[in-house]
């Protein structure tokens, strides 16, 4: 028997049998592996196929290599010497158990042997269960598999066994006693033993799943023999006792909340942990379980999932595919193609893991640190909850083809966390450098809020601004006026508070959102160039705001911002002009104005005088007009659009009832205002359908019956 002293220890099933009897606890959800979500049985069985193989080269080792002895070919013994140090029997990860506080019944030689609930690890120990007793019946075996879990019909015990539900205990005892030859293996539910009430049972329509599975596999396979002795003794497990009852129950408690059963991180450390030293694994173990532990803190509270596995498989897939990057590999997903553990061995290691984690852990860790200096940084804790979501979400294929045009988000996301990892990791001493660190990471916030997704440079950039300086580079007009200045400063307290007053600009929505905006974030506001200070920006800031308290200024603004110039986006359809007056982005960045629209409003307002701006503008217009006007009999002399909608801006109360649009359509006009309108306007909420829409003759019907007059006597009023 093995050694009871040991609170952790590499076992194979064998071994483990020799000393326990375990029990699935009702609390524990169902099997579930037989379903193949993720194909996770599938890769199980092919992984086995892959160490049987193995082991069998290494079997035939010893006369191989007196056969090369006796030739003098001792190059080629070293080399199968060290391929067989490599290759280890396979550890397929963690079982927890502990021991219940009563000793269950029905077992002969009760005495012997020692009772444990199973904590975690229950998919991979029924998986292999279900194997052992399919190769026990391949290879005449039976006997051996009754042997080895104490299989007691008349007593209906098993030394693995799900007895505290009943109807899943009762099936495995009629399974394996009625099972005798391959071909009782098919049709399972239509045999006569098996009872109507099996097939409302999760545990067992999965084994049945599983079955079909495993026959897959191995069915046809003439290679396959052995694997009944080949299981029981050379896959390995770390095994983890907890000896008390009420530990128990707080591990196990622990661990499920966190959504700790067989997940992707658990395979892959078992198959890491290959390739290190087994004094070490208890050392690794516990950071992995650090590492586990610091996803669980950070998981995402009162979500539909709050699975903690989630978060931390998505940084292995993440660290992975961004070590694959490094290495130029090119060996691309599919969009929707799963990402396996073996791809992720392939890039990863223990020591990868580490030094990327660490970074990770700096920054969650020295957040609040950095925001201290700051008067305001909100944009730090909004960073993180991205951070988080990209994560715990898990809608990323970190794998697939960086260059396809049509993978926007995926890119978006790996230049925001491969830059801001591999960059933070690139540090000895990280703590010395938390400033330059936090403001790298306030680079690419900014810059996945404008949507950049350029991975194919993010090697060559990080190496610049690693050696030049966070403010280095620029891929924007806008970000090499900001970082010049920024570079200029040389009074560190001066600088925190410039960067402070224009973080708090810059994170407005309207302005942090550079997307198809040319990535202007703050330049249409703040001009670099001139004598720039505190103030000056904190007044920027109070003007804007009182605009743009939300993310859609007023219909007055509108109003007011056409005395200004044209400033309106075309729109399909293409064959009416169809102008939108509402992309509040796009305005005040002043991309569709050519006479810098915003710019010269922005420059008038002080932010109260929207009224008196208003009136001053209305008065310049009727001066310039005033022959025009007097002159007009039924309608106004006009010859483009903006003037006309000025005109009917001084004959209506609300230019805007519909919605922000303008439409110069291909509708002869009820009535017209100008000789402009050879097409009738309209106002409407963005096209045509249903009753968003409304002809502005209308609307001036609902003020003036006669609108030159009115705008006569308004021109007589100067």
């Amino acid at each position: 028997m093995m050694a009871k002293s040991k609170l952790m220890q590499e076992l194979s099933v064998d071994e483990l049998m020799d000393e326990l009897n375990f029990f699935i606890p009702e609390i524990q959800r169902e099997y579930v592996w037989g379903h193949n979500v993720r194909e996770i049985l599938s890769v199980f069985c092919e992984d086995l196929i892959d160490a049987k193989e193995s082991t069998s080269t290494n079997k035939n080792l010893g006369d191989r290599i007196t056969e090369l002895s006796k030739e003098g070919k001792f190059k080629e013994i070293k080399k199968l010497v060290e391929s067989a140090e490599t290759s280890n029997p396979l550890n397929i990860g963690f079982l927890y158990s502990y021991q219940p506080n009563y000793r269950m019944e029905h077992f002969p030689e009760s005495d012997l042997y020692k009772d444990v609930y199973l904590i975690d690890g229950q998919q991979r120990l029924t998986t292999l269960f279900i194997l052992l007793f399919y190769f026990s019946i391949k290879e005449k075996k039976k006997e051996k598999f009754l042997t080895l879990f104490r299989f007691n019909h008349s007593l209906e015990s098993i030394a693995f066994d799900y007895r505290v539900r009943h109807l899943t205990h009762n099936f495995f005892i009629d399974f394996i006693y009625n099972v005798n030859i391959l071909p009782d293996f098919d049709h399972i539910s239509e045999t006569t033993w098996f009872l109507s009430e099996y097939a409302n049972d999760p545990t067992v329509i999965a084994v049945l799943k599983a079955l079909e599975i495993i026959k897959l596999h191995f069915e046809g396979d003439d290679n396959n023999e052995n694997y009944f002795d080949f299981l029981k003794n050379d896959i390995k497990f770390w095994h983890f006792k907890t000896e008390k009852t009420d530990q128990g129950e707080e591990l196990y408690i622990t661990m499920n909340s966190r959504g700790k059963q067989l997940e992707d991180n658990e395979t892959l450390r078992a198959k890491l942990f290959e390739k290190t030293d087994k004094i070490e694994h208890l050392e690794w173990s516990e950071r992995w379980e650090q590492w586990q532990d610091f996803f669980w803190r950070n998981r995402k509270l009162n979500a539909d999932s709050n699975n903690a596995d989630d978060g931390f498989n998505e940084f292995l897939r993440c660290i992975a595919a961004l070590e694959a990057y490094k290495l130029g590999d090119q060996d691309f997903l599919n969009e929707l193609e799963p990402i396996y553990s073996t791809r992720l061995v392939k890039y990863l290691s223990l020591g990868i893991i580490k030094r990327y984690f660490k970074s990770l852990e700096f920054l969650y860790k020295n957040r609040d640190l950095f925001k201290k200096q700051y008067e305001y940084a909100l944009w730090v804790d909004k960073c993180f909850e991205t951070i988080n979501e990209i994560f715990f979400e898990q809608k990323t294929n970190w794998f697939i083809d960086y260059n396809n045009p049509n993978r926007a988000t995926e890119r978006r996301r790996m230049v925001l966390l491969w830059s801001i990892i591999d960059y933070t990791s690139s540090f000895s001493n990280r703590n010395i450098e938390l400033d330059k660190i936090f403001r790298f990471l306030r680079v690419y916030w900014i810059r996945y809020n404008n949507f950049i997704r350029g991975v194919s440079n993010i090697k060559d950039r990080i190496a610049e601004e690693k050696k030049l300086g966070v403010w280095s580079t620029h891929i924007s007009e806008d970000e090499k006026v900001k970082h010049k200045f920024f570079n200029k400063i040389n009074n560190g307290e001066e600088l925190r508070i410039l960067e402070s007053a224009i973080w708090k600009l810059e994170d407005h929505p309207l302005n942090l959102n550079g997307y198809q905006v040319q990535n202007i974030n703050i330049s249409h506001l703040v001009d670099f160039e001139n004598k720039l200070n505190v103030s000056v920006i904190n007044n920027i800031y109070d003007k804007f705001v009182s605009l743009f308290s939300h993310e859609k200024g007023s219909k007055k603004l509108n109003t007011i911002l056409l005395y200004y110039g044209f400033y309106a986006m075309k729109r399909t359809p293409n064959y009416y002009d169809n102008w939108d007056f509402s992309s509040w982005r796009r305005i005040i960045r002043d991309i569709d104005s050519n006479e810098d629209t915003f710019h010269n409003f922005f420059e008038d307002y002080d932010g109260n005088n929207l009224a008196e701006i208003f009136e001053a503008k209305k008065i310049e217009f009727l001066t310039k007009n005033k022959e025009t006007i007097n002159a007009a009999k039924k309608e106004i002399e006009c010859s483009d659009l903006l003037t006309c909608i000025k005109y009917y801006s001084l004959v209506v109360d609300d230019l805007w009832p519909k919605g922000r649009y303008i439409a110069d359509s291909h509708y002869v006009p009820n009535k017209r205002l100008t000789t402009f309108e050879e097409w009738a306007l309209f106002n409407t909420k963005g096209d045509f359908r249903g009753y968003g829409h409304k002809e502005f003759c209308f609307i001036m019907d609902q003020t003036h019956k006669n609108p030159i007059r009115y705008l006569k006597k308004l021109v007589k009023e100067l």
